[in-house]
């Protein structure tokens, strides 16, 4: 777009880009930082302050070139480039339009500058520009090192001054000046550097030796030594340097008496401008300048003073003679007489002034009409600048050395420059001269503005990612979107380009439990936007289940299972925003879910009870009320009610609703709202909005829509909805504009404080209404305004600023500028406001830093609470500062501090965290929010409004938002469901096991599966086919019996029906007495179907089996009779015959008698043996031997010798039934075996025979040798069934 271009030259710098990728953005009564680390949630991104428009804010001169500085940080130069003095990277002598500084390639590249200088003289010029990050860069002319890169060749591009080495190493600048020949920086510690040419001193280190890097100036025993520098300015070749007590101190080239001490010596060291005897005794000088040969000075009081050259009248004194102390601008009989100047800026031998109402003087040399009064005379005292009249100059700056031109800035980013054109020095096109401001103009890109709401929901390897469209378009449609990621740690982004129509992406292939790093920018033809909040988002794998213990269970439940797998950890509730009430806190978790907790005298809990407070946090009720299903992406507070902002622009709110702040149409407190009520829309001007952003006072609201405009409801008594009346209004009113001084602005933030209104436009102006009894309207006055006011910048710190966010307390109001700065207004009872007293003040002025800990400190977020103020800086440190009777300050004390303190966190459950959004409302407590997603608080806890589990207790430390149980914000119950019937018992025992209850179910396969996020897909496991219900198995079937050897042989067919699980082993029982009384068999589980019961006795049986599975047994089948198959067996075993020797052999005999008794069916065996391996027969010591014969080769007794015979056996040779004569040759003897080898004496096949007696007969023969008596031995028989 078109817009007017003016220059002036300024030590005070532009920030548009917070550093390490911080940008502030808003929510609530609060705006907060979304750097958030968040692994399993969605991650919420609202507004962020690159909904400004672009312009230009700040404009500088060197001698014969200019600059302007654009709100992001972007430099344009045009005029002569001899010595590459434009930094435009080409040959081209001069340029009568401007051309973008060049940074690609360039040490430059990618760096937001805040602040640009030119210097130089008629052979040529340098350039100095300052980055955010506190780095310095220079082009141009080198002739004497003035690039300070530690060469003396020329650049035409930007090329980085050398720190390395040299005192400015590891320094962060903060300001910079050029002067003809040299360069001149300050950093934040108060140290002064300067390099280049050094022929006057102008280097301030004692010599006059040059330098081409940064040398320190000297200040150890100087009058600076001890002194605090506020700002430097830099002439020809002499500098100054103004201090916080208001004293200002010189060096360098005084031909003129420019150093202001009273002399025309030159000074390679600092000396003090000698104010004793002159005009300016007593006064606080606030601002200063240098021209070629003299030096300007601005007094608290508006008066404007000067010293040095004035052979043009440059001094504005109404004289042409030099000065060599300071001597008073007449004003009297002058354009500027009453006038209270609040700008000053010095030319090479012209000087210019800005007064409180924005008009411009001049007053000096005029030979090209560089005073801009349409003639080229000089003027020896201030002359008006014929400036158009409607418009609000801002800021001057005068061309240097010979320079004869002028710039100005119209507070609406319009650009006006006259005096000498030869060399395109006026921007306007031509070459010409002009005594009267012509504007300067620029094609400068107004890329959108950042995609709002932005979201990043880790999924397993991936991240979807959702917005929306920019606010500011850049006057282009959007033609689509630039997505980049890249791993924490890596130095690459991955580009993806996504369409214009698209609001979401799914980013794939990402590693998990690796943290990225997500940004997005809108695109259109002009060019690319500024990218959105880096959100950070760690994918992990879903819980995955391996395995159910035991897999199988009753239909009735009630089993304990046991469930194993990976990633078995609940998600946590992830909170992105916070707001605080009167009494009570608010947060917002990633998933759109409110909770509060504190004080609910009016239902502000939300949770759809009255008068139970809660020290913990509750959820705001949704369920039956129209907030129902709604994704919440901002929450807003400040006395008994709150406001709910939803992803589809609607707004619900609840609690206090005594004048019709909830907006749904009623007011008294007879309509509170323990619960979500809808802001009514239908039949209002609100109707048909999507609403963007909502504030809430503390009884009138505020909503602000996506074209800008903004809508109020509520309280009016005071103005405070803006709509020219003092009618409270129960439904949305639209705020005025048509006729205000915000009629065509773009608003892009609110907020409300107790009675007043704030609004921030697109191009950082502040816009107030509503009551102002203490100045918090900041309009320099204490009356009400029922429409939107300006807040008055001109003449207060806040000149100049571009503001990217603001804050409300009761009845003060805070502003946050582009370059980290913090300005306020209003009440300061308690010291509030930060500038070290408890004065109200009607205009903003600049909060204290020096000498405090936020010194040196780039603030990135401010909060207003009732009568304090919070402030956070990049690093994530957190500051406070006014009332502190709760401890609410955070410092572990109760004493007020109209200064800022650091909160404490050694000691306390904040210590090591990094916190990325800070809050306050209407209560004396504070809030503050961790990149984890916890949250902490500090002072009054008279309601349990500090969430940590306490009710009455105040807390002068932070102290953690309780998660545990009973809060809210404890971390989802685990469910583990069979087939959709949800589990008891369920507990997490670590990330792979999980144990739990069964529920009833009928008897089948069913899936199981588990949910670790209330319904979040990332956090619930595939359904897997793992656990069968089932019941007890049926009865066995076709039971028989059959006899075994004192055993009983059992036989069954298997149930038809297992019961739905496998049968693992069979109850079998058996009953002597027909099934009276039974006994269980025991023995190893089996699932055979036949089985032996030994040890059994001859007797009739009854059995019974049952089949078993995991949930039981079944039942017994029908019962079957049985026997064991028996033997008896009844005879002697010992053999004793008598022996009578006689002569000869004598022959002796004794028979034994075997009773068998069987059922068996095949009959049965009887064998004999000896029961050891002694075979003899014995009687003391002496011993018969066994014969030799056997069972089938038996032999007749002789000599000394015994054995046995059995009729009819083997080939005992007798068939006879009685035997009886041992002497009968007939017979025929077999030795009786040892018990190793029995012999069968008799082998029965006749069925189940009933008793049998088998005669054995045992003989001995002896000879006389043996000794008479009872020989004997020990046999065995033993019968066994076939």
């Amino acid at each position: 777009m078109k817009i007017g271009l003016l220059c002036r030259s300024s030590s005070v710098g532009l920030r548009v880009k917070p550093i390490r990728n911080r940008r502030v953005i808003f929510g609530g009564c609060c705006t907060f930082i979304a750097t958030v680390i968040i692994s399993a949630v969605w991650l919420i991104s609202n507004f962020s302050v690159n909904a400004l428009a672009i312009r230009i804010v700040k404009v500088s001169n060197g001698s014969y070139h200019s600059f302007g500085l654009t709100s992001d940080g972007r430099i344009y130069a045009w005029g002569r480039n001899t010595s590459g003095e434009l930094g435009i990277g080409t040959t081209l002598a001069r340029s009568n339009v401007p051309i973008a500084v060049k940074t690609t390639g360039t040490p430059m590249d990618g760096k937001v500058v805040k602040q640009v200088e030119g210097g130089g003289r008629y052979e040529g010029s340098h350039s100095i520009a300052l980055a955010s990050d506190g780095t310095v860069y220079t082009w141009g002319l080198n002739q004497y090192g003035q690039l300070g890169n530690n060469t003396t060749i020329n650049s035409r591009s930007p090329v980085a001054v050398q720190a390395a080495g040299t005192p400015m190493e590891g320094k962060t600048i903060v300001q910079i000046a050029a002067g003809a020949d040299h360069s001149l920086a300050l950093d934040s510690d108060g140290a002064l550097y300067a390099w280049g040419s050094n022929a006057y001193g102008q280097l301030g280190n004692g010599t006059t030796t040059n330098s081409s890097v940064p040398v320190a100036v000297k200040i150890a025993g100087t009058p600076l030594a001890g002194k605090t520098i506020v700002q430097i300015a830099a002439g020809a070749n002499h500098n100054m340097v103004l201090t916080s007590d208001g004293t200002v101190y010189t060096w360098g080239w005084n031909y003129h008496g420019q150093l202001g001490n009273n002399t025309k010596t030159n000074s390679n060291t600092i000396v003090a401008v000698q104010t004793i005897g002159t005009p300016i005794a007593g006064k606080k000088i606030v601002k200063i300048a240098a021209g070629q040969g003299h030096s300007l000075a601005l007094t608290d009081d508006g008066m404007v003073y000067a010293w040095g050259r004035n052979d043009t009248g440059q001094l504005g004194n109404n004289a042409t003679t030099d000065a060599m102390l300071p001597v008073a601008v007449t004003v009297t009989g002058t354009p500027m007489s009453n006038k209270t100047i609040v700008e000053i800026a010095s030319g090479a031998r012209h000087s210019l002034a800005i007064d409180s109402s924005g008009k411009v003087y001049a007053w000096g040399h005029n030979g090209s009409g560089q005073l801009g009064n349409n003639s080229t005379v000089n003027a020896l005292t201030p002359v008006a600048v014929q400036a158009p009249a409607d418009k609000n100059i801002i800021q001057v700056s005068g061309s240097g050395w010979l320079g004869a031109s002028s710039s100005a800035l119209a507070s609406d980013g319009t650009v006006y420059s006259w005096g000498r054109g030869f060399d395109g020095q006026l921007g306007d096109g031509t070459n010409n001269d002009s005594s009267v401001p012509v504007i300067t103009t620029i094609n400068l890109v107004d890329t959108p503005s950042t995609p709002t709401h932005v979201m990043a929901k880790p999924g397993d390897t991936t991240a979807i990612i959702s917005w929306q469209a920019p606010i500011v378009s850049g006057g282009q449609n959007i033609t689509g979107y630039v997505l980049q990621y890249q791993a924490v740690g890596a130095s690459s982004w991955t580009t993806i380009n996504v369409a214009a129509a698209a609001t979401s992406h799914t980013i794939t292939g990402l590693t998990n439990d690796q943290t990225y790093r997500i940004r997005l920018a809108a695109k259109i033809t002009a060019g690319t936007g500024d990218f959105s909040n880096v959100v950070l988002v760690t994918p992990h794998a879903k819980p995955t289940i391996t395995n159910v213990s035991p897999a199988i269970g009753p239909v009735a439940g009630g089993q304990n299972v046991t469930l194993t797998g990976t990633n078995f950890m609940p998600k946590g509730k992830k909170i992105v925003q916070t707001a605080n009430g009167n009494g009570y806190s608010l947060a917002l978790s990633a998933d759109g879910t409110v909770y509060t907790w504190g004080r609910n005298e009016y239902g502000q809990l939300g949770n759809g009870v009255t008068a139970t407070n809660s020290p913990v946090p509750v959820a705001v009720k949704t369920a039956g009320t129209p907030m129902e299903g709604k994704t919440i992406v901002q929450i807003s507070a400040k006395v008994w009610y709150a406001l709910a902002l939803a992803s589809d622009g609607t707004v619900y709110s609840w609690g206090f609703n005594s004048w019709g702040q909830l907006g749904n149409g009623t007011s008294g407190t007879a309509n509170n709202a323990s619960a979500p009520v809808a802001v009514k829309t239908a039949g209002t001007p609100m109707e048909g909005k999507t609403i963007v952003q909502v504030a809430a006072g503390a009884t009138h609201s505020l909503a602000l829509a996506t074209d800008g405009t903004i809508y109020a409801w509520g309280k009016n008594e005071y103005g405070q909805l803006g709509n020219d009346s003092t009618t409270n209004s129960p439904v949305p009113v639209a705020v005025k504009t048509a006729g205000t001084p915000m009629d065509g602005k773009t608003i892009i933030q609110i907020h409300a404080g107790y009675e007043h209104s704030l609004a921030l436009a697109s191009d950082g102006t502040v816009y107030a209404w509503g009551r102002n009894n203490s100045g918090q309207l900041g309009k320099n006055d204490a009356t009400d305004t029922h429409i939107p006011a300006a807040v008055q910048t001109l003449g207060t710190p806040m000149a100049g600023k571009v503001i990217v966010q603001l804050a409300a307390g009761n009845s003060q109001s805070m502003a946050l500028a582009s370059d980290g700065t913090v300005y306020t207004w209003g009440w300061n009872q308690y010291g509030q406001l930060g500038n070290g007293t408890t004065t109200n003040s009607r205009i903003p002025i600049a909060i204290v830093t020096t000498g405090t800990p936020l010194a040196g400190k780039i603030i990135s977020q401010i909060a207003a609470g009732n009568a304090h103020a919070l402030a956070m800086t990049d690093d994530g440190t957190v500051y406070t500062w006014g009332w502190n009777q709760y401890g609410q300050l955070g410092n572990n004390s109760t004493i007020n501090s109209s200064l800022p303190v650091i909160v404490k966190t050694t000691g306390t459950p904040l210590a090591g965290k990094m916190i990325t959004q800070i809050a306050s409302g209407g209560s004396p407590n504070s809030l503050v929010l961790a990149n984890d997603g916890t949250m902490y608080t500090w002072g009054w806890g008279q309601y349990g409004q500090l969430g940590d589990s306490t009710i009455g207790t105040d807390a002068k430390v932070p102290v953690a938002v309780s998660t545990a149980p009973p809060s809210a914000l404890a971390p989802s119950a685990p469910k583990v469901t069979f087939d959709g019937i949800e589990a008891t018992n369920v507990t997490i025992v670590n990330s792979t096991t999980i144990t739990a209850t069964t529920p009833a179910h009928a008897a089948g396969l069913v899936d199981v599966a588990i949910d670790l996020g209330d319904g979040d897909e990332l956090y619930k496991t595939a359904k897997t086919s793992s656990y069968r219900y089932a019941t007890v198995p049926d009865a066995p079937t076709n039971l028989a019996t059959a006899p075994l050897d004192n055993a009983v042989r059992l036989t069954w067919t298997a149930p038809a029906n297992n019961g739905g699980a496998p049968i693992t082993d069979y109850v079998i029982q058996y009953s002597a007495d027909g099934g009276i009384t039974w006994s269980t068999y025991s023995h190893i589980a089996s699932t055979s179907t036949a089985v032996t019961i030994p040890f059994l006795t001859p007797t009739t049986y009854t059995f019974r089996v049952a089949a078993v599975n995991t949930i039981g047994t079944g039942a017994y089948s029908a019962t079957a009779t049985g026997q064991v198959r028996y033997i008896t067996l009844s005879a002697p075993t010992s053999v004793d015959i008598a022996v009578t020797p006689a002569g000869g052999t004598k022959m002796s005999s004794k028979s034994a008698n075997v009773l068998v008794a069987t059922n068996a069916a095949t009959g049965y065996k009887l064998s004999l043996s000896t029961q050891s391996t002694n075979r003899n027969l014995t009687n003391g010591s002496q011993t018969i031997a066994p014969t030799a014969g056997t069972q089938t080769a038996p032999i007749a007794l002789s000599g000394s010798a015994w054995g046995y015979r059995v009729n009819g056996i083997g080939n005992f040779g007798s068939t006879t039934t009685a035997e009886n004569n041992v002497a009968s040759s007939a017979y025929t003897w077999a030795g009786v075996p040892d018990h190793a080898a029995p012999h069968v004496i008799r082998t029965t096949t006749v069925a189940n025979p009933t008793a049998e007696t088998t005669a054995v007969w045992y003989g001995v023969s002896v000879t006389g040798s043996q000794q008479s008596g009872i020989y004997t031995a020990t046999v065995t028989y033993t019968a066994i069934n076939n």
